[in-house]
């Protein structure tokens, strides 16, 4: 038995050592790799489907038969690419062909192996349920040795050196190891893989008896390696490993409900949830690609399911990561969505396989009724708690659900109800595939991403699209996103209008939606409202002051020209906070691309002169270039229509720079007065800090006023800098002392603290050095300051 053992794994091996040793040639891959496939299935098509395998696996071959639909696309991609004239041939086929036949293909079978390995491991539960281990056929146990060599190759390269396969003398493609590395293949195919393993290790411990001499380890050895990677990846999975391999390896009956419970906990806590929750660099991956690969879909219209789309826009997609993000798409579109699906047909099998023994005493039939409900109940569950989106989904599994529950209920001969038979159609049907895929589509647009009706779009036409996603389309502000989604395909059919149009109610669903305003301020500029795309620019900047403008070159290259114009039409899009808006823009513009602030600023009080914000905004630009008699004026103007701190801190400023004390006091004091008992550390520190060494005597009361209207260790800290500065280092070390009262992690009042009993020989610095090496460990500047010399 050993023997035979070792020549299954040797086997396996060897049919899958083309993933491996043809890591360099894409189109040996691919077609090694097809043929496999194509054995695959061709064997499934004759096993006997009786019994708890009928419906399952005609349901698996349907889905095989869908990924294999999904070659189609190629020579109608082909053809529409390449009818423009014998030129285009000549210079693009190539890389066309590289794009389209390498990635759709391979891809596509990868997927197809990894499913027929899964069936593989079907077959061998069945037949080791009902045949001893010898008698298992010789192509199924291929199967299932097939599926290890992938599961341990991918594991072997992905806890490895990224990039690099160790003990090999040559080294595969960059693209090679996305296919085994890829966490979302790599991890449905483990999540089949785990109730499997339990089910076929169960199966040897209740029926031990029926098998003599046959110890199922592979089976055991899958089922360890899958929790082992799940166990990496979360602690609860860690735990629930322990538990199966404790249940395994105690027989008896009894342990067979806990054993079926733990399988389904953990297949839906682990397995299909974090299949489908990206996480966020997958997330911005996809965003990105789509963004920059818009044009190019929208121009290359191609039938079928999307994928031949996805990878046609390749060519105009040339970015180092671009065969990870299109292998995420491809992830997205196909594994997720078929994965969603096959894997309930996965958890219907094995919960049908393991209820036989729980449910023997109501026969055959009855205990597949009883692992059905088993199974629907913690699908459905699954499906409420993982897809809070995925409602088309729930209400399918509820006519299931229905149908099962009357099967269970109903005596073993009875017929079938009617409204049984509607329910199980309406299921099996037509809504397992689209919910998943749409429920799906819409998670991802909630959380940011990409258009989920791209597989769908290619099929029926932009216009056809465009009416589905309008009648779906409700005022929930989750729709913003698709509504966003639409304006682009308008954008990228070059209907403009129409685009503005789907982006007008984005925004009106999600008004505070940065990113929506952003690609409101693009079409407006494109259109040539400059005007208006300046306001929606501010608009975003406003929202969100860190934004970049990076996937927008032209909007970056003219920020100021558009903000500039956009001050002309501020008033109109925001009434009285229009210079509120536009100084998040000035300073964001300071920071990301200097040089028009400048222009903002005078622009902004030429179209609003009776804002005391746009003069203050003015006032701090003429700050900044050294044009201080010009501050003063622009300051007076301010604050002649509001005196608010704000313009009184920058009058405060201009007067110190030109040296006028009287000016600079008043107008801090007057601040500090309009501040009321509780002076922000924001109007102290900014206001101080500029003229401390010009007025040191003046600003240190200002701040101990302050101070004692509102404790502030940020404001003590200063204070005892200022007294420092003044050489009176025992009021210093006061106020060190009181800010690390207020704030003990403050390492710098804890350094000047040190620094000032230092200077002064107080006996406390060695308890004042104890406390802050307790509180800041090995850090080198408590020695330092516990050095400094003495005046």
């Amino acid at each position: 038995m050993h023997r035979q053992t070792f020549g299954y794994i040797l086997l396996g091996v060897i049919l899958g050592s083309p993933l491996l040793l043809t890591g360099g040639n894409e189109v040996l891959f691919t077609v090694l790799l097809g043929l496999t496939v194509l054995l695959s299935f061709l064997f499934l098509l004759k096993q006997p489907l009786d019994g708890a395998l009928k419906i399952p696996l005609r349901l698996f071959l349907a889905f095989i038969g869908c990924q294999i639909l999904t070659l189609i696309p190629l020579p109608v991609a082909w053809i529409r690419w390449l009818s423009p004239g014998l030129h285009k041939v000549l210079l693009n086929f190539p890389e066309i062909a590289y794009h389209t036949l390498s990635w759709d293909a391979i891809l596509t079978m990868k997927t197809l192996a990894i499913y027929t390995a899964a069936a593989g491991v079907f077959l061998v539960a069945y037949h080791l349920w009902e045949h001893p281990l010898e008698k298992v056929p010789f192509v199924v146990q291929l199967f299932f040795w097939t599926g290890t060599f992938w599961v341990a190759v991918s594991l072997w390269l992905h806890y490895t050196t990224p990039g690099r396969v160790p003990f090999l003398p040559w080294q595969p493609e960059p693209w090679f190891f996305g296919l085994f590395t890829n966490s979302n293949i790599f991890g449905s195919f483990c999540a089949m893989l785990i109730p499997l393993g339990l089910v076929t290790g169960g199966l040897y411990f209740l029926r031990r008896d029926a098998m003599p001499g046959a110890f199922p380890i592979p089976f055991l050895a899958v089922g360890l390696l899958c929790f082992s990677i799940y166990a990496a990846r979360s602690l609860g999975a860690a735990i629930a490993a322990g538990a199966a391999v404790f249940i395994l390896l105690v027989p008896g009956k009894r342990f067979t409900i806990p054993l079926l419970l733990l399988a389904l906990a953990l297949f839906g806590q682990q397995a299909a949830g974090s299949l489908n929750q990206p996480s966020r660099k997958s997330l911005e991956s996809r965003v990105q690609f789509n963004r920059l690969g818009l044009h190019a879909l929208v121009r290359m219209p191609v039938a079928g399911s999307g994928l031949g789309t996805m990878a046609l826009a390749g060519p105009h997609f040339q970015e180092p990561a671009g065969t990870r993000i299109v292998n995420k798409l491809h992830n997205d579109w196909l594994e997720l969505a078929a994965t969603a699906g096959l894997s309930s047909l996965l958890l219907f099998l094995c919960v049908g396989l393991l209820a036989r023994p729980c449910f023997g005493h109501l026969g055959r039939q009855g205990s597949l009724r009883g692992g059905m409900l088993a199974a629907i109940i913690a699908v459905g569950v699954h499906s409420m708690v993982d897809f809070p989106l995925q409602n088309l989904s729930v209400l399918l599994w509820a006519c299931l659900a229905a149908g099962a529950l009357a099967r269970l209920t109903s005596p073993v001969t009875a017929v079938p109800s009617a409204w049984e038979g509607r329910c199980l159609r309406v299921f099996l049907g037509g809504g397992l595939v689209v919910a998943a895929m749409l429920a799906n589509g819409l998670m991802r647009v909630a959380q940011g991403g990409s258009d989920p009706w791209q597989p769908y779009r290619s099929m029926v036409g932009t216009a056809r699209t465009e009416q589905t996603m309008e009648r779906l389309l409700t005022g929930h502000p989750l729709m913003a996103g698709l509504w966003g989604e639409l304006s682009r395909v308008r954008e990228g059919a070059n209907d403009f209008e129409g685009a503005l149009e789907a982006l007008r109610r984005a925004v009106t669903l999600q008004p505070r939606n940065p990113a929506l305003r952003l690609m409101e301020a693009r079409l407006r500029y494109i259109g040539g409202e400059e005007g208006a795309s300046g306001a929606a620019l501010s608009e975003a900047f406003a929202l969100n002051p860190g934004m970049g403008l990076n996937d927008f070159p032209p909007l970056k290259e003219d920020c100021g020209r558009i903000l500039s114009a956009g001050a002309r039409t501020g008033v109109g899009y925001y009434g009285s906070d229009a210079a509120g808006h536009f100084r998040n823009a000035y300073h964001w513009m300071r920071k990301n691309c200097p040089g028009p602030e400048a222009q903002l600023a005078r622009e902004v009080v030429r179209h609003l002169p009776g804002s005391a914000e746009a003069h203050q905004l003015l006032a701090y630009q003429l700050l900044e270039e050294g044009d201080a008699e010009g501050a003063r004026r622009s300051a007076g103007r301010a604050l002649a229509i509001d005196r608010e701190p704000q313009g009184l801190l920058l009058a405060a400023r201009a007067g110190a720079a030109l040296g006028d004390r009287t000016e600079t006091m008043d107008a801090l004091k007057e601040g500090l007065e309009r501040l009321g008992d509780a002076p922000n550390r924001w109007f102290i520190l900014s206001g101080l800090r500029p003229i401390e060494k010009e007025i040191p005597e003046e600003s240190l009361t200002l701040g101990e006023q302050a101070f004692r209207a509102r404790p502030d260790p940020l404001v003590a800290l200063w204070v005892g800098g200022q007294y420092e500065f003044l050489g009176r280092l025992r009021k210093a070390a006061e106020w060190y002392e009181a800010a690390i009262a207020l704030d003990p992690d403050l390492d710098r009042a804890h350094g000047g603290y040190i620094r000032m009993l230092a200077r002064t020989a107080d006996p406390r610095l060695a308890d004042a050095v104890t406390r802050a090496e307790r509180r800041f460990p090995r850090a080198p500047w408590i020695k330092a300051a516990a050095a400094a010399p003495m005046p």
